[in-house]
């Protein structure tokens, strides 16, 4: 459907790394909406009126350059700084944090095809993400194409499938310890990283040879240009964070530790931004009839159904999470740079305001974060406990 072709633009602009042959999808929309339409013809008047470049801003192009430096500074001063404990547990902080502000801005922005025209600049800052332990390959495929396309849908959004050791939608299994991930869910939060190190690896040496899926879907096999960018990457990675250490002189245990909290850190942060925008009270989580495998309603309405905004016009939080407290507006056009979210975020609300539909959003950042504890802990409880509540 045409309302489809929203969520792969950036896909289509960014062919050297983008275009991965996956199934065709398995669930359509309906036609396009008049709500569409005009939201369509207000976001392009917006760029043509202010004379705005969607991608290639000289705003975009700062920011990398602060937070690249951000990484490396933090990075020179955790290696290189007085040998007293306090200082160093200040650098892994300040490296976590700067780690995560990459993913989130950067790689995000590049994999969509929305930080630049120009496909080589966007294939290089995928693959610093690379470095980083997370595959762009396997990201293109699990978040680009199953979770932008089929958001909060059970057994085809990736995003929402917590290998039963988190219960998000109220279609899964539940768990008797599901009844506890509300608490232990922050305890999960900072060593995701460190998982999907480890569990990346074995999906993708799976796909290489014995094949691989992601629930229903086949991950295709990786080319030998992904293969390539796979290893070497991980190999610039090794050599930035553990062989530099060892150069100056850290033992490997202190390297361990280091890196543990570093990720930690990151961690923490990173993976519950991304929760905040789906695993909430306000958005829903549709289910499929498994037969016609369609919805009536147009993509671009079941997008805004089923995600949610915070915290707009906060300055921190807008530059630091790079724009993904708009992930409505990020969804509904993943190609356009973060740098326009809370314009064009404005635009949308006056949209859905005209046509009487509901643009979820939190007013704070503590409201979204209690919003996600409060779904977790009703997902926690046993089925039966679930009806009554509800």
């Amino acid at each position: 459907p045409q309302s489809l072709k929203l969520s792969l633009h950036g896909c289509k602009r960014y062919s050297p790394l983008m275009q991965i042959q996956t199934p065709e999808p398995k669930i359509s929309f309906g036609k396009r909406s008049p709500f569409t339409q005009e939201l369509n013809r207000r976001i392009d008047a917006y760029f043509q009126d202010n004379n705005l470049r969607k991608r290639d801003n000289q705003a975009m192009y700062g920011k990398t350059l602060i937070i690249l430096g951000w990484i490396f500074g933090s990075w020179a001063f955790l290696l290189f700084s007085p040998p007293i404990l306090w200082i160093k547990l200040l650098g892994c902080v300040m490296m976590g944090l700067a780690l995560g502000a990459y993913p989130m801005n950067i790689f995000h922005d590049a994999t969509h095809g929305g930080y630049s025209d120009n496909a080589i600049l966007s294939r290089i800052l995928s693959i610093g993400a690379d470095c980083m332990g997370i595959s762009n390959y396997l990201w293109r495929i699990r978040h680009n194409k199953l979770h932008h396309i089929y958001t909060n849908i059970p057994g085809y959004d990736m995003e929402i499938h917590g290998d039963g050791f988190v219960r998000m939608a109220p279609s899964d299994e539940h768990l008797w310890y599901h009844q506890y991930q509300h608490l232990f869910i922050w305890l999960v939060y900072p060593i995701i990283p460190i998982y999907w190190f480890f569990s990346e690896l074995k999906v993708f040496f799976d796909a290489c040879t014995t094949g691989a899926q992601y629930l229903e879907n086949q991950i295709p096999k990786p080319k030998f240009t992904d293969i390539l960018v796979f290893v070497l990457a991980r190999m610039i990675g090794i050599g930035f964070f553990i062989g530099l250490p060892l150069l100056c002189g850290y033992s490997f245990l202190e390297i361990v530790l280091g890196l543990t909290l570093i990720y930690m850190v990151y961690g923490f942060i990173a993976v519950q931004v991304f929760m905040l925008a789906h695993i909430l009270e306000k958005v829903d989580f549709p289910t499929v009839d498994p037969d016609t495998r369609h919805f009536d309603e147009d993509w671009v309405l079941f997008q805004i159904r089923t995600t949610a905004d915070f915290s707009h016009r906060n300055p921190i939080i807008c530059w630091y999470l790079g724009g993904l407290n708009y992930q409505v507006v990020h969804h509904l056009f993943p190609d356009i740079c973060h740098i326009h979210y809370p314009d064009m975020a404005d635009i949308l609300a006056d949209v859905c305001d005209r046509y009487g539909v509901e643009y979820k959003r939190y007013d704070t950042l503590g409201d979204v974060v209690l919003s996600c504890y409060r779904w977790l802990k009703f997902m926690g409880q046993p089925p039966v406990l679930e009806e009554i509540a509800s």
